[in-house]
């Protein structure tokens, strides 16, 4: 990931459109340090849906049939298990829910996929849909649904969506716990310069 290159950035502008000088830009950094974010549990609840305000990305994910409110049931569960301190924590969250919600939507097709090819077999192999199978008929019947289903590749394809969707949602979760390590080790450092300054 590319790092901002230190030092002022080149174009800070007041309200009135001129630039700032160099001792506003100071002063806007002194204060921006000693900035701890809200304290109470009230404030930490409203700035942690800070970066839920703009959520467009769900609305165009859902699909007909899946429930906003179930994937925000879901991004709920996750923001206060993961605790997302500021915007860049709140997205990777955004980013996990999503994973999430689509390996889970994977899973649904997969079974729709093995059941609609699983009942085409039993019909094929005239083998009556209501009849109970043992482990063994079943897994000859699997086995027929696999080598039917090697031409049209749709579990392979599956498969494959499955794994990007599983190395997204662990690479925006190993992102999350480095910041969140990041920020615990920042916070610790600081706790312990305040109290050897006592």
């Amino acid at each position: 990931m590319a790092r901002r290159p230190a030092g002022p950035l080149p174009l800070l502008y007041h309200r009135s459109g001129d630039m700032a000088t160099q001792r506003q830009i100071e002063a806007n950094r002194r204060n921006a340090r000693r900035s701890t974010g809200p304290r109470t549990a009230g404030g930490k609840a409203r700035a942690s849906r800070n970066a839920a305000k703009g959520r467009l990305l769900p609305c165009r994910m859902l699909i007909p049939g899946e429930s906003r409110h179930e994937y925000d049931a879901l991004l709920r569960t996750l923001e206060r298990n993961l605790k997302p301190h500021d915007a860049i924590e709140g997205a990777l969250v955004r980013q996990i829910a999503d994973a999430e919600w689509r390996l889970n939507r994977a899973v649904n097709l997969e079974t729709g996929i093995l059941s609609e090819r699983f009942d085409t077999v039993r019909k094929f192999r005239d083998v009556p849909l209501d009849r109970h199978l043992d482990d063994s008929q079943r897994t000859k019947l699997f086995g027929g649904v696999l080598i039917q289903d090697a031409g049209a590749d749709a579990l392979s394809k599956l498969s494959r969506y499955e794994t990007r969707l599983s190395r997204r949602y662990f690479t925006a979760l190993a992102r999350l716990e480095a910041l969140q390590d990041r920020r615990r080790k920042r916070h610790r450092k600081s706790a312990k310069k305040s109290t050897k300054k006592k």
